[in-house]
């Protein structure tokens, strides 16, 4: 298995045991408005990307350190008595 793949599942992961977050789904690129109108999901919901892994630098002993960017997009539809910009921002300070 990939190890990016790993990240991303493990950051979701993480994210999964936030109380205020009701899913987290692995996205293949950044999430963006078109993407909402056609992706169901439960609110509110955090999307995990992995980006770009643009380069490695060699360490002593074999090992490498790769500098890797990751997103957390949030998107939500709101609640009685909180508009969904509100409940991202909820979600937002908990990541």
């Amino acid at each position: 298995m990939s190890r990016l793949v790993d990240l991303k599942r493990a950051i979701a992961s993480q994210l999964e045991a936030l109380p205020d977050v009701a899913e987290v789904q692995a996205f293949g690129k950044l999430f963006d408005q078109e993407d909402i109108s056609q992706v169901s999901f439960k609110s509110p919901c955090v999307f995990v990307a992995v980006l770009a892994a643009p380069g490695s630098e060699a360490l002593p002993a074999g090992d490498s350190r790769t500098n890797v960017d990751v997103v957390a997009a949030i998107a939500a539809k709101g609640k009685p008595g909180l508009a969904p910009d509100e409940q991202t921002l909820v979600v937002a300070e908990a990541v």
